[in-house]
């Protein structure tokens, strides 16, 4: 019989490292209007600060479990970086936000090392249900009397697209607990901020990350319980569209306005495409060593690139870039062989976050950020060793 391992004080840290990126964001945006050395101070904090419970307990503040690859193109991402930063048009900027994203995956390596599997599903539950209160009281305050305007542009307090991606946060963490009923009181206010965001991104990979979550229950289920699943939801989605095609298109269309001159297709997603035109320009005559880490905005006439792949590949060059990319394209062939091979709940979360993210950040600022709890999750699946992943599948 497999040794399941019962749960620290680790869990409930995590679950307060990850909420607490949140409720620092408002904290600066709200009290602190979001600019001043001290909303940039609150900021590293909130990402740093577990840094002290591992100084003063007994776990290791080495980074172990990453193997030789890992380490080395970590230290090719940092180095190249750290380059890139000299060469930035605002160099202290650089090297502040360079040392706040590593710092970021350092605790987020800590944490893979020190929590165990009991750990983590519960820092994810606590985490889940903290949001949801948080996202209540936030979604009261900035909609109050702001009807009309997305969720967080009411009193511009926060991205509307950032508050979508800790909505998805927030979902995909929910799939942790078992009941169905505890799950749905959840989902209703979280699905309901995300549509009031009106973030298509966070929207599609929500699904993502829960049909990939789903799908592992659905494929191991008898074939009488998979036919008594598809068969009914078919005959009803064909005749619910074949009744009521018209409002089911226009209702889609309302959130994700493909038909929209401004942010639909024809406008080139929001003028997505144009500014990743931009970007290209930019990574072709910076090639090697980038514009500087967090600095490719100042070259473009749009406030980022809307693509986390693009930015990064910009602003710390082609072998920097290529570093990340190894370690994401090794983990995310791992994770799926795990997952193709378990029938692990919080592996299959895994996966489907660290899918779900990827594609989030086709269309988000940053593929590497510490600002987001679901930024955080990404760093911390993307530095999870083999070896403790394989741990998770045994109950460790």
């Amino acid at each position: 019989m497999l040794k399941v391992e019962k749960r620290t004080i680790l869990g409930y840290i995590l679950a307060f490292w990850l909420v607490g990126v949140f409720i620092s964001r408002l904290y600066v945006q709200i009290a602190l209007a979001g600019v001043g050395n001290v909303a940039i101070a609150v900021q590293v904090m909130s990402v740093i600060w577990p840094v002290f419970y591992f100084v003063f307990s007994k776990h290791s503040l080495l980074m172990r479990g990453i193997d030789g690859i890992t380490g080395g193109m970590l230290f090719l991402f940092v180095f190249t970086a750290l380059i890139s930063c000299f060469i930035s048009p605002i160099p202290f900027f650089s090297v502040g936000y360079l040392l706040a994203t590593f710092a970021g995956i350092y605790v987020a390596i800590l944490f893979n090392e020190g929590c165990n599997k009991a750990d983590i599903a519960f820092g994810f539950k606590l985490f889940s249900i903290l949001t949801v209160i948080l996202l209540v009281i936030y979604t009261k305050y900035d909609y109050r009397t702001f009807i009309g305007y997305r969720l967080g542009d009411g009193t511009r307090t926060m991205n509307p697209n950032s508050v979508g991606m800790i909505a998805m946060a927030a979902v995909v963490t929910a799939m942790m607990f078992k009941s169905f009923f505890v799950r749905a009181i959840l989902f209703v206010p979280l699905f309901f901020d995300i549509y009031l965001t009106g973030s298509r991104a966070a929207a599609l990979a929500t699904l993502i990350a829960l049909v990939i979550f789903s799908w592992q229950d659905f494929v191991r289920t008898s074939i009488i319980k998979k036919i008594a699943i598809v068969v009914p939801i078919l005959i009803i989605t064909i005749v619910i569209i074949f009744l009521k095609w018209e409002s089911i298109y226009d209702g889609l269309n309302s959130f994700f306005l493909w038909d929209d001159r401004h942010r639909g297709f024809s406008s080139g997603g929001s003028g997505r495409t144009t500014v990743w035109g931009w970007v290209i320009e930019l990574i072709k005559n910076n090639f090697i060593f980038g514009v500087g880490f967090r600095a490719h905005g100042e070259f473009i006439a749009a406030s980022s690139a809307h693509n986390g792949y693009l930015a990064l590949c910009a602003e710390i060059g082609v072998f920097g870039f290529s570093a990340i990319m190894v370690l994401i394209i090794r983990k995310l062939f791992l994770l799926f062989k795990i997952y193709r091979n378990s029938t692990d709940s919080l592996l299959a979360l895994f996966f489907g976050v660290f899918v779900a993210f990827l594609a989030l950040a086709m269309f988000e600022r940053y593929l590497l950020n510490i600002g987001n709890p679901v930024s955080l999750i990404f760093l911390m699946i993307l530095f999870m060793s083999k070896e403790k992943l394989i741990n998770f599948v045994k109950g460790k």
